[in-house]
């Protein structure tokens, strides 16, 4: 997949991430240009899983996209993961292609990153992805659901309105690592609405460019 038409509008890097066991919920939530607090390193530190996350976040036109990564690993080791973080949350010219070198050099990862067909789309509330639930849009082999399979078994709750922006994600595998973009609109009391224009668009940018 070429992602030039979808990364290109990314603004300025805004936040980075990280998320323990997927809870989203309670993630670290590091700012561009800030030191590294300590209950943050001691967070880093402490613990004791395999389930370590990366997402950062980018000024996008319709709100916040992000780009992240679940890396394969055995054995956590604070110290790369706290490099990682400095180097993300530093970078004067933080993109999808520097994050993706960053992603690999300090997580190990010899293979491309956001190449080739993602494994699959997914639509999800950031923050909320798991808990809340994400519906699967395309799995990779066949043509994409039609809008009407948001109507459909539970998949309409993304209908309704949300207290988190909703997002569509393009998800690549081995490892797991992801770009997702906003195609919501944030309403006069602050609730999110899916906007089936703005999905529909970006289901169009994909089919042109893969």
């Amino acid at each position: 997949m070429n992602t030039t038409n979808l990364s290109k509008k990314l603004g300025k890097p805004l936040y980075v991430q990280v998320g323990f066991d997927g809870v989203w919920e309670t993630a670290l939530h590091l700012p561009m240009f800030t030191p590294l607090q300590a209950e943050d390193k001691a967070a880093l530190y402490a613990y004791q899983g395999t389930d370590v996350a990366f997402e950062v976040f980018f000024e996008h036109p319709y709100g916040e996209a992000f780009v992240g990564i679940r890396p394969q690993i055995k054995a956590y080791e604070p110290l790369p993961v706290e490099q990682l973080v400095i180097a993300l949350t530093h970078h004067p010219q933080l993109d999808l292609l520097v994050v993706a070198k960053l992603f690999s050099e300090y997580l190990g990862i010899e293979q491309p990153l956001f190449v080739g067909l993602p494994a699959h789309i997914e639509m999800g509330l950031v923050n909320l992805w798991n808990s809340f639930g994400q519906v699967i849009l395309w799995h990779g082999k066949a043509d994409a659901y039609p809008i009407e399979h948001l109507a459909s078994n539970d998949a309409n709750r993304y209908l309704q309105l949300q207290e988190k922006p909703i997002g569509i994600e393009f998800a690549f595998a081995h490892p797991h690592h992801w770009l997702a973009v906003p195609v919501s609109k944030q309403t006069q009391d602050g609730l999110h609405q899916l906007d089936l224009e703005r999905l529909s668009q970006i289901f169009v940018a994909f089919a042109e460019y893969s």
